[in-house]
């Protein structure tokens, strides 16, 4: 059976051959057990779930159903499948319009693979119109489940849909072989994911050790140091060819990607953000075909993402865990030649990188309270965050697994309270947040290494049992690179950049859906103007100044009131040429902001008028944590007292948070008769 298994990959690549842990794994497949395999990226697990595939075909079995976490992902598997002669489709959201043909393809059993999505499996299209056909006329062979961390409760990319693979393999009336594979699973995921698909699954598990990466960390203290960073690494030849430079936030990419445009560097940002399919496809081709120099990336792009001469990956942030750490490393030298690996370290990052985690974190009390909720009266997800402050992305987690453990289900936009009454798996997320806490103080451990090899701490975290010393990294090596060291010349011309760069305050155009009287579409004429923020909230410059005024000396500086006085005359066309200007009213704070925007309308000679009021108190909007009680806690908060002048206004506040007061109070002041309400914040967070 070997022969036939060599002779299909010989057909694919004509010199050749497969590894024996390769053919170990397609082996035990095809005697239809299930197989765990974690290898590096590059080593080929892709070749053993097709040729098995192609085998189970020749042998008139059932086809392969691959299930993929991401489109990009599902694009590269397509193509490959394709190449070795596989007939290969996908069903998702993008390719709605080809469903009744590949249905038609399994119907006529010309359907080799399919790929699915997680939540493809659960859809009531898949369940009653693809499953049924796929099970009458073709069976189904062998399931893979791609990106297998994802299975697991403790991996750094968990999605609650993947935990119902295993329930839907389980549900099939036959045992149908299982393949896993990942890159990056430490001991820990690695036993989870085989307490789930069952203990009785073979490991094939493989040396992680990438000897072509060469890992650095520089020293960058502050914002303007990064940013220099890579204006005199990415200009000069430090690091040639093209890379990926990853970023926690989609805010953080857009902003590095438009200082790097801004200094000549050909780059592009990349994130969840941009929801079409072609956009971000049309991103990646650009960096595969060496049409720009770097893409500024979140973890969007990783799984998936497949350019062999990727010459350098940047961390401009810190990773969360050493997991996530080495997936993002894995994008860099696939053709197996020398590439540069920098993590830009800022000690600041940890202190974010915590509150990132705990505020994302669900803890079991959630879960119990979106429960009651559900069970008090079944709605929508709207709905939920209506009666319950809690962000629409942790309550869509929160969903998700409530709903792939039995205790909720779903009827059309409204879940409803099941009969199960099994809170085990709840009960056990509560150790999850100590074990994100612990890789993150790894992650630190990492960043501030002396003396051991790079190369060695990592993947020894990440299950490796041999001891090694790389030779390639800055412990190895011990000696001085440029890419170690900024100068001050462009750590000044970022710090420049920096206080004069255009942060956009865009108009909300559309209320959040279930808040009572404002609903659907804002009237064009009763929006906001395009605004602007002076800074980012807590950062170095001015961010740092507004946070230090604010809440220390409960005073806005001179200085404060000299910069933005500069600010709106250098910017004074872009914020509608402003006529009079306006302070957000406060009862918490009452002459913090009038008192600023009172000495700013001496040193601009341009009118203030205080025609708002703050009526009714409210909650600081930093609290609210989804659109609905942002729009709820203020939308009756503030009432016009005075006749507005005509002209435009220049709407001015502290600290913009969610942009919804903003928005309250310009429909209220265009109602009045304003012509044109520009709002302009201190700080962003």
């Amino acid at each position: 059976m070997r022969a036939i298994a060599e002779k299909i990959f010989s057909n694919y690549l004509p010199t050749a051959r497969l590894k024996d842990e390769q053919w170990q794994a397609i082996e035990s497949l095809l005697l239809g057990n299930r197989v765990l395999v974690v290898q590096p990226t590059g080593w080929g697990k892709s070749i053993v779930y097709f040729i098995a595939a192609k085998i189970f075909r020749d042998q008139c079995r059932g086809l392969t159903i691959i299930i993929s976490p991401l489109l990009s992902l599902i694009r590269n598997q397509l193509e490959a499948a394709r190449q070795m002669g596989l007939n290969a489709y996908t069903l998702n959201s993008d390719n709605s319009e080809e469903w009744e043909n590949i249905n038609i393809a399994i119907h006529q059993n010309n359907c080799d693979i399919l790929i699915v999505a997680p939540e493809r499996l659960q859809s009531k299209t898949f369940r009653e119109q693809t499953l049924p056909l796929i099970q009458q006329y073709a069976g189904i062979g062998l399931i893979v489940v791609d990106e297998a961390h994802c299975i697991s409760d403790w991996g750094h990319d968990f999605r609650p849909k993947y935990k119902k693979i295993v329930q839907f393999a389980n549900t099939l009336q036959y045992q149908v072989p299982m393949l896993a594979t990942t890159a990056t699973a430490n001991t820990r995921v690695a036993n989870d994911i085989k307490a789930q698909l069952g203990n009785s699954i073979l490991e094939i598990r493989g040396s992680l050790i990438r000897n072509n990466l060469n890992l650095k960390i520089a020293d960058t203290p502050n914002t303007p140091s990064k940013l220099g960073w890579l204006v005199e690494h990415l200009k000069g030849n430090t690091l040639t060819g093209t890379g990926i430079i990853y970023c926690t936030t989609q805010s953080e990419t857009e902003r590095v990607a438009e200082w790097l445009i801004f200094n000549g560097i050909s780059a592009a940002a990349y994130h969840g953000g941009i929801r079409q399919a072609e956009v971000k496809e049309e991103l990646e081709n650009q960096l595969i075909n060496n049409k720009i120099k770097v893409l500024v990336a979140t973890i969007a792009l990783g799984m998936g993402f497949d350019k062999k001469d990727v010459r350098f990956v940047i961390h401009y942030n810190m990773s969360t865990s050493l997991v996530s750490y080495y997936q993002e490393i894995g994008r860099a030298g696939r053709d197996g030649l020398a590439a540069e690996i920098i993590l830009l370290y800022n000690k600041n990052d940890i202190e974010n990188l915590t509150k990132l985690i705990t505020s994302g974190f669900t803890v079991f009390e959630e879960y119990e309270k979106i429960l009651q909720l559900i069970q008090e009266a079944p709605g929508s997800i709207y709905d939920i965050m209506s009666r319950h402050n809690i962000s629409s992305k942790q309550l869509t987690k929160i969903l998700d697994l409530l709903e792939a453990d039995f205790l909720i289900y779903k009827d059309g936009p409204k879940y409803y309270r099941s009969a199960n009454t099994n809170q085990q798996t709840l009960l056990q997320n509560r150790n999850i947040l100590d074990t994100k806490i612990h890789e993150l103080r790894l992650m630190k451990t990492f960043a501030n290494l002396s003396n051991e090899c790079l190369m060695n701490f990592l993947v020894k975290h990440l299950g490796e049992t041999r001891e090694i010393n790389c030779g390639k990294c800055m412990n190895c090596q011990q000696e001085w690179s440029p890419l170690y060291k900024v100068s001050t010349a462009n750590v000044a011309l970022a710090e420049e950049y920096l206080k004069n760069i255009a942060l956009l305050i865009k108009p909300k155009r559309k209320w959040p859906q279930g808040v009572q009287k404002l609903c659907g579409m804002i009237p064009t004429m009763y929006q906001a103007s395009e605004g602007r923020a002076l800074s980012l909230y807590k950062k170095e410059g001015i961010g740092a100044l507004v946070l230090k005024n604010r809440y220390e000396d409960l005073y806005f500086s001179d200085e404060l009131v000299n910069y933005c006085a500069e600010y709106i005359r250098s910017n004074y066309a872009a914020l509608n040429s402003p006529q009079w200007l306006l302070a957000v009213p406060s009862l918490r704070n009452p002459y913090l902001l009038t008192n600023f925007v009172d000495r700013l309308s001496k040193e601009l000679n341009i009118p203030y008028y205080q025609v708002l009021s703050k009526v009714h108190h409210s909650e600081e909007q930093k609290f609210m944590k989804n659109a609905n009680k942002q729009v709820e806690n203020i939308k009756d908060s503030f009432a016009v007292i005075h006749t507005p002048l005509n002209g435009s206004v220049l709407l001015i506040d502290d600290i913009m948070n969610s942009g919804w007061t903003f928005t309250i109070c310009a429909k209220k002041l265009l109602e009045a008769g304003c012509n044109s309400v520009t709002p302009l914040a201190l700080s962003r967070t």
